[in-house]
């Protein structure tokens, strides 16, 4: 049986955000571009089916499609988070401040090169470093945030979500708090 996931160029934090004039509008993929439904299976063969392989997928499906999302927001994942974490800081962090909390509060997310996603977001100005390498978003990085989570992340997380409750939402993620506490996982996810 053959499942589609993302592929590997998809990863959060490979390859470079485009550069672009403005940020660009959020669009979903073509219609018909779905892969094929999967097949049906029945609860005695779920009971059989790999958790891993499943949740594994889940990730990657999911991943790919939030960092394609943003790419064509000007964006990859790191700069995101980093945006994110300055902008709601409750007070101005340095660099290597950034990284320490991103990487602490993603516990199963390669934060390796969060480092260069700050200097790439001072290069094109959308941070600055004050005092002592306090970063600050800078109105441009503060528009951006703004649309992306308007015209980005909004649709995007939408779509995830389609077809399901809130209360299934709900129930999905503590399920899987769950799966991870019973491996000894950290499930301790800090937004």
């Amino acid at each position: 049986m053959t499942h589609s996931t993302a592929r590997s160029s998809d990863a959060p934090t490979t390859g470079a955000a485009p550069r672009s004039a403005g940020p660009a509008r959020f669009s979903a993929p073509a219609p018909g571009r779905a892969p094929a439904p999967p097949p049906e299976f029945t609860d005695e063969e779920v009971l059989r089916q790999p958790l891993g392989y499943w949740t594994g997928a889940a990730s990657e499906a999911i991943v790919g499609f939030i960092s394609d999302n943003l790419a064509r927001g000007g964006v990859r994942q790191p700069h995101w988070w980093t945006l994110n974490r300055v902008r709601e800081a409750p007070q101005a962090l340095t660099r290597d401040e950034v990284v320490e909390v991103v990487g602490a509060s993603r516990p199963y997310v390669d934060v390796s090169d969060l480092g260069t996603a700050v200097d790439e977001l001072l290069e094109r100005g959308l941070l600055a470093a004050g005092d002592a390498g306090a970063l600050q978003l800078t109105p441009a990085g503060d528009a951006l945030v703004d649309h992306l989570w308007q015209e980005v992340m909004t649709p995007t997380l939408a779509q995830i979500r389609a077809g399901m409750s809130d209360a299934e939402y709900v129930t999905v993620v503590r399920l899987l708090h769950r799966v991870i506490r019973n491996v000894g996982g950290d499930a301790g996810f800090r937004p």
